[in-house]
């Protein structure tokens, strides 16, 4: 069965569930259904009749509900009239509820009010007309009372019963019986004020059966001090809170069999309470809004309900005095909520001077206090949220003119972040501009301004028109109104490009990236990247390679600037740098062979890049084009420097630096000095550098370019960290961190955090070091930087490593290799190699010779990169015993080795034996030695560099750096003995004096008297067992003899 629409015209024996505005013609299952937030006050009141009934002798307590319109009286004059009614079945109690609604326009004296009771308790108000009365006042007065007390008797019995009187708008119908007040000096006013006596007397009489219960507005057209009034006691409605406010929407949807409210409905019902000030006829009335959310529909319902109300708040405008007027309208018109000395301030007074005004608008209920947030003030603002729509629509200034500016209040809080963001859409889309703006400023309160300079949004730089305007055809009449609109109108600048119907195919491509930069402007990239896209799909780039850059160039840009995705943006760029030779305008040339430039020197071909960029300079330079020769020197520049050319490198970006300063393009300047402080650095200038760099970063934030501010700072901490200031370094980068992501550049971040790791590491707070680099790592791949991905996780390994976790450690490195692989990027691939070696020489690794192979193809026979990592390489042999593998890939990349400058090549393999040893028992580690030693010597002889010291005589073994890592680590004689007893079978008789000094070493491990065991041997080994094993010699005998050989 489907359920009825929840909040529809659902209506009962044909009549609504829920009579807005006439609640005393609802159902009494509905209104007890929907009773909510009015528990209080209900019970004072049944307790004040309970009280009644139960001393009929004493006169009964009258009472006075105030509250504003909509707050619910009449509702809670309904629920009295059920309790009642439930209170005389159940206990037979003797009294009844007379209730007159608001509006009694046929009672003009206290007589027929009398008289309207009495036909209202025997079921005859509706018959009850006004009727001209010619009697006495007196006289009819008395007569009504005699009327009245009748009716009881016939309900209840003689002298029985209690009627309860609940009065509606008693404030306006006193008024109209009582006039003025007691001030008045005619003849009228005289017996309005002896009716007001009359109905007092009634009031205190002991044995009156009657109870009044009246409501009022309680606002500025009543008179507390009058006496009628202080017979009254108060019971005040306050405002429903939120969660009332839901408690009721989903007692109302139970009704009608639907579900109860979503946690999205909710949280638009708590905006809704919050905008409306809790008044319950409003929550009504706007509940329709919570299932199908639109503002227009709200702006509509309040419109109409204010003009219904208008005559009603006219009249309140009227009775407030002028001083009072004036604070109201400098209230709604400036900005709620504020203090009372700031209000006294927008009508340009003393707090003094305004405190009668405001004391009159505060005790007329008008007002409402909040605590200010975090502070000690009052806050104030005007109660009735309708009035203050009532007055914004017929009084407010022209920025209110739009439907939805006047609930803009409303709109902040009821629509997520993300709805405001397709809501500005859908008008943008719809070309209503203004609209459109309205969500966007509400979604930038919401989440933060946009970053200040962005490259691609910023590419219409104000002395300059960008390449699209220059493309577009535009008449140079309009052009700078185009352009202002781009930039400070962006939405109008939308609907404008998505009404250009441009011809020619450039002029067509730079429309649509015209439509596409206002769409990032009004902070909706994702609308900004189809457009890109879908224009980019509609041009055939073989015939108008124009075209096909511009959009391309655009993509780039938008990629690397708005996406931070560096992958897309190279493969953007170079495809537009692969059409810039058949390009026919020289501008777009220049972008083209710009773009593929920049493409190039991302994907490591730096010389490459450098060759287009000298290109793009030149031709730059041939049209005059200062921006662009100023970007393609500032390329050349930058990887000149990555390929180590640092000299040239600094000479290019000063000519870059003075160009940019002539184009007055200050974040192109704070780049340039980014560039030149890396060269710097690299000629052992750090400090030079470091003062480059606060210039740069000064640039900047005069530019606003928080990006670039992010990255200046990012640099400063990679050379501080470069210098060991590691805590200096920590500092800066903590800042730069701030910036990029408040540019929301995540490259950036990842770099940055990446380098933290590296500062960590090195400070030796690994776990710091892990943490921070698992941080980056996400980021690193939400950019698509699978290069900077694979250095984070060599990082990661390195520190893993350091706290002696091998396995995982080896584990990460693998999965850096992989990474660097897949990015293709050499110096990542070699690096991951270097990692994957050190971790490999603690544990066992059967890829060893895979990932060695790899690196040795990778480094084109470069023996600079293997040099520092082949006693780390012998050492991961020897875990995994690898080492006739190792032999073969030897031979096969013998030049390599042979010109490695290698010290100590073999000086970790003795103690991974010494560790074997330990681990797995004499017999295993020696079988393991024996099987691989003639393998060692193999390798050895092939490669004598690795062997023999440099300059020594191939022909006189020495004293090795094999076994010295053997004796340094091993302390198993047994295991000493039997090595020594292989070496002269592996390395000839020529080797016999290093097996001598391996059975001494066993010897003194052996020797129960190590002291007199070192007395007794040769002097020379003595110092060296000393210098490893034992404690230090007794002062003077550390010099006796000569020096060991090693």
């Amino acid at each position: 069965m489907a359920h009825p629409p929840p909040w529809g015209p659902l209506t009962m024996a044909g009549r609504p569930i829920v009579e807005t505005f006439n609640t005393h013609r609802m159902r009494p299952e509905v209104v007890r259904a929907l009773a909510t937030g009015r528990e209080r006050e209900l019970a004072d009141i049944t307790a004040a009749i309970r009280q009644a009934l139960g001393n009929p002798g004493v006169s009964p307590q009258h009472l006075v509900v105030y509250g504003e319109r909509g707050s619910g009286k009449s509702f809670l004059m309904r629920l009295v009239q059920l309790e009642a009614e439930s209170l005389a079945a159940a206990a037979g109690a003797p009294v009844v509820v007379a209730l007159l609604p608001e509006e009694q326009y046929n009672i003009r004296s206290e007589a027929r009010l009398i008289e309207a009771l009495a036909a209202s308790l025997e079921g005859l108000g509706s018959t009850f007309s006004y009727a001209y009365d010619p009697r006495a006042p007196q006289v009819a007065w008395e007569e009504a009372l005699e009327t009245l007390n009748a009716a009881l008797d016939r309900r209840f019995g003689p002298g029985r019963g209690l009627l309860v009187a609940a009065i509606e708008n008693f404030d306006g119908l006193s008024k109209t019986l009582f006039g003025a007040g007691k001030d008045g000096k005619t003849r009228i006013a005289a017996e309005q004020r002896c009716a007001e006596e009359r109905l007092r007397q009634l009031m205190s009489r002991p044995q009156s059966r009657l109870m009044l219960l009246v409501t009022a507005t309680g606002t500025v057209d009543m008179d507390y001090e009058r006496p009628l009034f202080q017979a009254f006691k108060t019971i005040e409605l306050t405002p429903w809170t939120s969660d009332t406010c839901i408690d009721y929407f989903n007692r109302r949807r139970e009704l009608e069999q639907a579900p109860p409210l979503t946690a999205a409905e909710t949280a638009r019902a708590r905006a809704i309470a919050a905008f409306i000030g809790g008044n319950p006829r409003l929550t009504q009335l706007l509940g329709e809004v919570l299932v199908s959310p639109d503002a227009r529909t709200i702006a509509e319902t309040l419109d109409a309900l204010s003009d219904q109300l208008a005559d009603y708040y006219r009249r309140r405008l009227d009775d407030l005095p002028p001083a009072a007027t004036g604070l109201l309208d400098a209230l709604i018109r400036q900005g709620e909520p504020c203090s009372q000395s700031e209000l006294a301030a927008r009508v340009n007074q003393r707090q003094n001077q305004i405190a009668d005004a405001f004391g009159y608008l505060n005790e007329g209920r008008l007002l409402l206090a909040e605590r200010e947030k975090g502070g000690a003030s009052q806050l104030y603002r005007v109660r009735d949220r309708l009035f203050v729509h009532f007055y914004r629509r017929r009084y407010g200034d022209g920025s209110q003119a739009n439907a939805l500016a006047r609930i803009a209040e409303l709109l902040e809080t009821f629509f997520t972040a993300d709805e405001k963001a397709d809501l500005a859409l859908r008008h943008l889309r719809a070309g209503e501009p203004r609209e459109a703006r309205l969500y966007i400023d509400l979604w930038h309160k919401q989440t933060g301004e946009s970053p200040g300079h962005c490259g691609y949004r910023d590419q219409d730089r104000r002395h300059e028109p960008c390449l699209l305007f220059m493309c577009a055809n535009v008449a140079a009449a309009e052009m700078e109104v185009l352009r202002e609109q781009l930039r400070d109108r962006p939405e109008d600048a939308y609907v404008y490009w998505s009404r250009v119907k441009a011809q020619e195919p450039l002029a067509r491509a730079a429309a649509a990236g015209l439509h596409a930069l206002a769409a990032s402007r009004c902070d909706h990239d994702a609308e900004a990247d189809r457009l890109l896209q879908e224009a980019q799909s509609r041009t055939a780039v073989d015939v108008d390679p124009d075209a096909g850059i511009l959009l391309l160039h655009q993509r780039y840009f938008f990629a690397e600037w708005r996406r931070h995705d560096r992958r897309l943006a190279v493969a953007l760029a170079e495809q537009a740098g692969g059409l810039a030779s058949t390009a026919r305008y020289r501008l777009v040339k220049i972008r083209g062979l710009l773009c593929r430039a920049w493409a190039a020197g991302n994907s490591g071909h730096h010389a490459d890049a450098i060759a287009f960029a000298d290109e793009a300079s030149c031709e730059a330079g041939a049209i005059g084009r200062v921006t662009e020769q100023a970007t393609a020197l500032r390329y050349k520049g930058l990887y000149l420097g990555r390929l180590d050319r640092q000299d040239e490198a600094l000479d290019v970006l000063d000519q870059a630096y003075k160009l940019a300063q002539q184009d007055d393009d200050l974040p192109a300047q704070a780049g340039i000095l980014n560039y030149k402080a890396y060269a710097l650095r690299e000629l052992g200038r750090p400090q030079d550098a470091i003062l480059g760099l606060d210039q740069a970063f000064q640039l900047a934030e005069e530019s606003g370019d928080v990006r670039r501010q992010g990255e200046t700072l990012r640099l400063k901490g990679w050379i501080l960290g470069r210098l060991g200031q590691h805590q200096e370094a920590l500092s800066t980068l903590e800042q730069a961190a701030k910036l990029a992501e408040q540019a929301g550049d995540i490259n950036v971040q990842a770099l940055i955090q990446m380098q933290t790791g590296w500062s960590l590491g090195l400070l030796g707070r690994h776990e710091e070091a892990i943490a921070t680099l698992n941080r980056a790592a996400p980021l690193a791949e939400q950019a698509g930087n699978i290069s900077r991905q694979a250095e984070i996780l060599c990082l990661n390994a390195w520190s893993t490593w350091k706290l002696a976790r091998y396995t995982d450690a080896l584990e990460c490195a693998r999965a850096a290799i992989r990474t660097a692989d897949e990015s293709a990027d050499t110096t990542q691939q070699q690096r991951s190699r270097r990692v994957f070696f050190k971790i490999a020489a603690e544990t066992p690794a059967p890829d060893l010779v895979k990932h060695l192979a790899a690196a040795l193809t990778l480094s084109a026979g470069d023996p600079r990169w293997l040099s520092p990592h082949v006693s780390d390489i012998m050492a991961a042999t020897t875990q995994a015993r690898l080492w006739p593998e190792l032999a073969v890939l030897i031979e096969t990349h013998r030049e390599q080795f042979k010109n490695a400058r290698v010290w100590r090549a073999f000086g970790q393999v003795g103690p991974v034996w010494a560790v074997q040893a330990k681990a797995q028992g004499r017999a295993a580690a020696f079988a393991a030695v024996a099987r691989d030693l003639p393998t060692i010597a193999q390798v050895m002889a092939a490669i004598p560099s690795l062997w023999f010291e440099a300059g020594s005589d191939p022909g006189a073994i020495r004293g090795h750096d094999l076994f010295d890592g053997l004796v340094g680590a091993c302390d198993d004689p047994g295991l000493l003995g039997d090595i020594a007893d292989l070496i002269p079978a592996v390395f000839g008789p020529e080797s016999a004096e290093e097996a001598a000094r391996l059975r001494t070493f066993a010897a003194y491990h052996a020797a129960p008297d190590k002291a007199a065991f070192l007395q007794r041997c040769d002097p020379d080994l003595a110092i060296a067992i000393r210098r490893i094993w034992a404690p230090a010699e007794p002062e003077g005998r550390a010099d006796r003899g000569g020096r060991s050989k090693r």
